[in-house]
């Protein structure tokens, strides 16, 4: 066997679709100048992505773009795309070009019906804008039209010879066939393509989840799995894995609880920036703990942010007055926000709009604590996403050690969880806190004993 002296590795190209979370899990985005197929389910999210990825290349790299639709009409696509702010009537005055592809069925089957004739339009209005974009969205539903397997075969791989030679980066939308992973009506398509983007929508635990994968991808390495993906006021938004290694920062500063008692018991108070999950039977003081620990981060002037899903605000502050911890003038001043809400039957999105509501108090970015209080069970795995990019990692007291901790990013002082839900080796609070009385430490809350 010889090879050629001076021989090359060519690397795939790619480019950037610039949608959150995803140029993360396909490790750059869709192949260039190749063919993508994105299928799933009605509702899941494919002409969103395909869309998307149009509208940001036309925006961040000035690139040109082909949108032909064969489900949809212009007009309902436009205004579909409103609620994001993509101004798509300004784009299709330069940069993108919508071809309205919708035929009856009694056009396609009066005739010997073939895409030749489209194609040649699109050549033409390739050249005429520079293209390096192209999406066929919802071509089985022409496909389907032909009622002919074998007119539906050749049609494919006329538009498959057409791609090959046209140098564009190409996105195919496609439905899937029930509860199968092939496309309906032609599933060899996926075959063909270089790259195969599942969408998926389906309930778990009585909640609709959206989720995305890359099942094919030539030539690349991608992020295997499911990931889950929402809808916010931009477009889709994709949750990418986390980094292997975690790097950040480890402060030696310790904050106190607020408690007097508790901070001896961990050598000082916790470590600013980790997080610490108090856990006990309910009325063991755990709200009340929580209260003194927002209390104590006000009084040195730092912003904290209260986040309960068991109790309203305004209910949490008038309890707490009850044992000599005063909120009210924290919220008023600005330094203290509290945000209330359930999230039991929420999906990502919604719980993305319950916390935009308001005074915005789920804006974790200015807000130096956290207290989300009775975080349990199911809850955790479905709270609002501005939650999860703070707290990422769950830490436990055990008795008489200090606090382990973790977080990512920067920005939180520190972070209080409570659960109703014991666990062996977890600090659960005795009984008998809740009184009120003088401003001593024991009236304020919480009676201990330390070694």
């Amino acid at each position: 066997m010889t090879s050629k002296k001076g021989a090359t590795h060519r690397f795939l190209s790619k480019l950037p679709t610039d949608l959150q979370g995803f140029d993360e899990i396909s490790h750059g985005g869709v192949p260039r100048r190749r063919t993508s197929l994105v299928m799933g389910g009605p509702g899941t999210g494919k002409t969103i992505f395909a869309l998307q990825a149009l509208v940001n290349a036309a925006r961040a790299r000035k690139q040109s773009g082909i949108f032909v639709a064969f489900e949809e009409g212009t007009r309902e696509i436009f205004a579909n795309a409103a609620t994001f702010g993509w101004g798509l009537p300004t784009l299709a005055k330069g940069a993108l070009f919508f071809l309205d592809a919708r035929l009856s069925p009694t056009v396609v089957q009066s005739g010997d019906f073939e895409l030749s004739g489209m194609l040649a339009i699109l050549e033409a209005k390739k050249q005429e804008l520079a293209a390096d974009w192209i999406v066929f969205d919802g071509i089985d539903v022409l496909l389907a039209l032909l009622q002919n397997p074998g007119a539906e075969v050749r049609e494919i791989y006329r538009l498959r010879d057409w791609l090959a030679h046209s140098d564009l980066t190409a996105l195919i939308t496609a439905k899937m066939d029930g509860d199968t992973s092939s496309p309906a009506y032609y599933g060899f398509t996926q075959f063909m393509a270089d790259c195969v983007i599942r969408f998926d929508r389906r309930l778990e635990q009585g909640i609709s989840v959206r989720r995305l994968g890359i099942t094919k991808y030539r030539g690349s390495a991608f992020a295997s799995g499911e990931f889950s993906l929402s809808f916010g006021p931009h477009g889709m938004e994709v949750v990418a894995p986390a980094k292997a290694e975690t790097l950040h920062e480890a402060s030696t500063e310790r904050v106190s609880s607020g408690f007097e008692g508790l901070d001896s018991m961990l050598g000082g108070g916790v470590f600013r920036g980790t997080s610490t999950l108090i856990t006990g039977a309910p009325g063991t003081s755990k709200t009340t703990l929580a209260g003194q620990f927002a209390e104590s981060a006000c009084r040195r002037g730092e912003r904290t942010l209260f986040v309960s899903f068991d109790e309203g605000g305004e209910r949490i502050r008038r309890n707490l007055t009850s044992v000599g911890i005063h909120l009210d003038a924290y919220v008023k001043s600005g330094l203290l926000r509290m945000y209330s809400g359930r999230t039991d039957a929420t999906n990502a999105e919604e719980g993305r709009r319950s916390a935009g509501r308001g005074d915005r108090a789920a804006d974790l970015d200015d807000c130096g604590y956290l207290d989300p209080s009775v975080v349990s069970g199911p809850r955790r795995r479905t709270q609002p996403r501005a939650y999860h990019r703070q707290v990422t990692r769950h830490a436990t007291l055990e008795p008489g050690t200090r606090a382990r901790a973790e977080r990512r990013g920067a920005g939180a002082g520190g972070c209080l969880l409570l659960g109703r839900r014991g666990a062996d080796g977890h600090v659960a609070l005795g009984k008998g806190g809740r009184r009120a009385g003088p401003k001593t430490e024991a009236a304020r809350g919480i009676h201990s004993e330390t070694p």
